[in-house]
Parts: structure tokens; C-alpha cells; sequence
């Protein structure tokens, strides 16, 4: 070849190609510049003519690479020369499936091929089953370094092993041997189910419970196998904590109990992560309202409600036979329901009473403070002051009962009745003071007691070694009576003026004694 260039501060290479790929200036196939330099165009072996064309681009010393220029010229092969057979096969060296990845979600994709011969390589065979061709079948086509490849599909989700063998051949028909790569078809499920309805409680409008039944229902090309729940309207994330394994009919606990319309969205997902859009259902929360606490007296009931309101009723009288406590009460944390008053510890610890005041019953000391036990008895009240002192007012049948009670210390609780009054200390030690016949218990020692209460004209308490319930005093014909293993061990128990409930702890069944 004979080359002319110019540059301003001088020619330093050439590049010669058949390619019209314009080299960069870090390519090896540069050559230092001369006039007049050596080129190997393309052979062949067959007999004709072939026309050829060699590209030439120049580079000066700061790698500035010229436009090209080029030349043509034709090979002729005469039939002499093409009678020197060439019987050399193609040098299968390498094929890259995807870049050298080993996997792909498509079918598609690239293939890098690379093979040698000593005349040169025309064609190339691909396939991915391993049966070598021959040179005259179908399937084989132009030789190029980067070409596309279809494996075979697959119909279901999964990953599916794939293997392609290349075979290469020149000119004359002599095929290489084979050339192979593996990579894995990875079939995913890229569809999010479908979020059909969610119903609570089968379509119910209202409820007065805090958790409810959803009916779902979603569909999926490969499964539903998770929902979400949420009264949140935030999309859940895939790997999110909350989801639950899906079923047709589940359980809800709603956030809170706060009364309103509360709405219930749902989601679901597959077993790819896949999750779909929300279908959602509404109901309207009732007001949730249950009893912490019941007392009762011999004529009405008291309770305290889950929101610390207190709630009577039974026989006539304000606080007695009316459901409607005087506003004044407010909050409350204990509550006792006597002959024919009402007593009660508000939540801020100080004591109030309504009802029958004929002797002061309801009119609680000024002095009296804040209280850590509370009992409404016949027309009397009394009470244990958080520093463990207690204190009664109202109506006193033994003038030494009142005296008796405030000498007390340590005191934990205290239950008033008809004429007497025991109190529980915080050492498990119990005392009863008032009508000296009424106060009376059995011989057993109240030096380990658990709890005790004194009702109408009896003393009922739970022996804290065994846990029995003992009692004694005075029936309706005014006999005198005790029991200490007619109850067995108990759990709890409450004393009512003609009744005794306890827990049995053997089987937890109530047992009564009384009317």
C-alpha cells in the first residue's frame, strides 16, 4: 500500500482494516507511519473473483485519529490455486451465553462467538441439541462475532437448565468440532394477584366487638398465598411483618376500640412477592363498654365500667334504685353498694357516697384524705386511709366500735355489715370489732388470712395455709352457726347478706351457701 497523509505537528501511525470499524487510538493494530507499508487482504479457496477493500485511518503523537480513506481491489483465485484443496477444519475456541451470566428471564439473548482457520471461517451452526452437522443441512449461517440466540421456553413458573453447542465451518465445507455454554431460564411470575372483595362479618353493617370475620377472596395465575390487613391505607411492601398466610375466612382485631366507622383494607400477594391492589370493607364499631367490677348490697347493685363510670340499679333511692349516679361522682376505681347507700374511691384516691345520709352515712370527713379501701355497711360507712389508718362514720351501734377501728394501723381493707366490721392487715392478720356475738368467728386463728369480709351477721375469710373459706355467726333464725370444709379450698369468694358464693380452686365451679 502507498499511503499520504499530512498532519500540523506530524503523521506517528496508520491503521489498515477491511472493517469500516473506526478504531480508537489505544487499539494494538496500529502501525508506525510510513509511505509505503504491507497489507494481507481476506483469501480464499475457491476459484472466482473477490472484490476487497481496505479502510485506512491515521493518528498523529496527541492520538487525534484522521477520517478514513480507502482503496479496492479484486481477488481472482484461479482454478489452478483452487485446486489445492483446503482440508483443514475451523478451530471451534469459545461461545459466551448473556454476557457470561448464569441466568436469564428471557429467551433472548446474546451469544459472543470466537473461532480460527487457516483460510477463514464463513459459517456457524447453533443448537441446543448435541448432534455435530453437516456442512450442507439448514441452520447455518454468516459467521460474525456477536450474534442473537431463542432457547426454549418454558410454560411454568421455575428455573430450567439450557445448554447451546456451537459448530463453525469454512469455505470449503470442513465443519469444527463443537464450541458450548450453560445458563439457567428463570421463569417468574411478574403478575400480582387479583383483589376480588373483602366482606366483615358477612356483610354486616354494624358490630359491637372489637375483633370481626373478613371474607376474602382473590385470584392468582399461581397462587394467593398471603394477605394483609391493615386499617392503614400504606401499601405493604412484600417483605413486610403483618402478613398472614391467606384463607377465605379469617379473624380482625381492630387498632383500637374507639367507637366510629372503622375500614378494614386488604391486600394479597404470591408466592413470587407479587402484591395486588386493595379491596377494602367498612363497618361501624358500636361503643365497646364491659364491667371491670360488680358489688351488690341487700337491695341494689353497683358496677364499674371498663371507662371507670359507675353504673345502679335495683330498689329505689338516689344511687340505689337509679341507673343515674350523680354526675358529680365522676371516674371511679373501687365501689360498694351498702343497705341503702352507695360509697366509692374516685380515680384521683378520695372517697364519696350518696344515697341515704339518715345518719350521716354519706357524709364523708373532711379530713378523711385520700383512701386505699372503702365499705358501705348498714347506715355506717367505713374506710382505710392510704397511710393504712382506718376510719368510720354514720350510724355506731357500740360506741366502742368506732374507737376500736381508729386504734388500728397498718390496715389493708375493711368490709362493714349490719352491726360489725373486720378489717384485713397489709401482715395477713384479721380483726372484727362491733356487736360482740356478730364479730364472733370460730376458734380458728385469724393470724393467716388471705382475704375477709364481714355480711349482715356474719364473718367469712380464706385461710391462707390451706386456702380454705371459713365462717361463722348467725343465720336468718338468729342460730348460731360456723363452717370451716364445707367450701374446701377456694380461689375467691363474696359474702352477701343472706348468700356466700366461692370459687372452688379444685374445679373452678361457684359453690353457694344460703338463700
Amino acid at each position: 500500500m502507498t499511503l499520504a497523509a499530512s498532519d500540523d505537528s506530524g503523521i506517528t501511525h496508520y491503521f489498515a482494516s477491511e472493517s469500516t470499524s473506526v478504531p480508537s487510538a489505544e487499539d494494538t493494530g496500529w502501525i508506525s507511519y510510513q509511505s509505503s507499508g504491507s497489507f494481507t487482504i481476506t483469501g480464499v479457496s475457491q476459484a472466482g473473483t473477490y472484490p476487497r477493500t481496505v479502510h485506512v485511518w491515521f493518528k498523529d503523537a496527541e492520538g487525534n485519529i484522521s477520517e478514513s480513506v480507502s482503496d479496492s481491489i479484486e481477488l481472482v483465485v484461479s482454478a489452478e490455486a483452487a485446486a489445492v484443496a483446503d482440508t483443514t477444519a475451523p478451530t471451534a475456541e469459545s461461545v459466551e451465553l448473556a454476557g457470561g451470566a448464569g441466568t436469564t428471564n428471557t429467551t433472548s439473548i446474546q451469544m459472543v462467538l470466537s473461532a480460527t482457520d487457516d483460510v477463514g471461517v464463513t459459517h456457524y451452526f447453533a443448537s441446543e441439541t448435541f448432534s455435530p452437522p453437516t456442512a450442507d443441512q439448514n441452520g447455518w449461517n454468516s459467521y460474525q462475532t456477536s450474534v442473537s440466540f431463542t432457547l426454549t421456553g418454558a410454560g411454568s413458573i421455575g428455573t430450567y437448565p439450557r445448554t447451546v453447542y456451537v459448530w463453525f465451518k469454512d469455505a470449503t465445507g470442513n465443519v469444527s468440532a463443537h464450541a458450548s455454554d450453560s445458563i439457567s431460564l428463570v421463569v417468574l411470575d411478574t403478575e400480582a394477584p387479583s383483589a376480588l372483595s373483602v366482606s366483615i362479618d358477612n356483610g354486616a353493617s354494624s358490630t359491637s366487638s372489637s375483633t370481626v370475620n373478613l371474607q376474602l377472596s382473590a385470584t392468582d395465575n399461581a397462587g394467593v398465598t398471603h394477605y394483609y390487613a391493615s386499617e392503614s391505607s400504606t401499601t405493604p411492601q412484600s417483605g413486610d411483618f403483618g402478613w398472614k398466610t391467606y384463607a377465605s375466612s379469617v379473624s380482625y382485631s381492630f387498632s383500637n376500640s374507639v367507637a366510629g366507622i372503622k375500614r378494614i383494607n386488604v391486600w394479597f400477594k404470591d408466592a413470587a412477592g407479587n402484591v395486588s391492589s386493595m379491596v377494602f370493607g367498612s363497618v361501624e364499631l358500636n361503643s365497646i363498654i364491659t364491667v371491670r367490677k360488680l358489688e351488690s348490697g341487700p337491695y341494689h347493685v353497683c358496677a364499674i365500667l371498663s371507662n371507670q363510670e359507675a353504673r345502679c340499679w335495683g330498689l329505689g333511692g338516689l344511687g340505689i334504685g337509679s341507673t343515674d349516679v350523680p354526675t358529680y361522682v365522676g371516674f371511679v376505681s373501687d365501689i360498694s353498694a351498702g343497705y341503702n347507700h352507695t360509697c366509692a374511691i374516685k380515680t384521683n384516691g378520695m372517697a364519696i357516697c350518696w344515697g341515704n345520709n339518715d345518719y350521716g352515712q354519706t357524709s364523708v370527713p373532711s379530713g378523711l384524705g385520700s383512701v386505699r379501701s372503702i365499705s358501705a355497711g348498714y347506715e355506717y360507712t367505713c374506710a382505710v386511709k392510704t397511710n393504712g389508718i382506718p376510719q368510720c362514720w354514720g350510724k355506731n351501734f357500740y360506741n366502742s366500735t368506732y374507737n376500736s377501728i381508729s386504734n388500728a394501723r397498718s390496715v389493708s381493707t375493711i368490709s362493714a355489715a349490719y352491726s360489725h366490721t373486720c378489717y384485713l392487715r397489709e401482715n395477713g392478720t384479721g380483726q372484727c370489732v362491733g356487736n360482740p356475738g356478730k364479730a364472733s368467728h370460730d376458734s380458728h386463728s385469724l393470724d393467716y388470712l388471705e382475704k375477709i369480709e364481714a355480711a349482715a351477721y356474719i364473718t367469712v375469710y380464706i385461710d391462707n395455709d390451706i386456702n380454705w373459706l371459713r365462717g361463722s355467726g348467725y343465720d336468718i333464725n338468729d342460730n348460731l352457726f360456723s363452717f370451716s370444709n364445707w367450701f374446701g379450698n377456694v380461689t375467691d369468694f363474696s359474702a352477701g347478706w343472706n348468700t356466700i358464693c366461692g370459687i372452688k380452686k379444685t374445679d373452678g365451679k361457684v359453690k353457694v351457701l344460703g338463700r
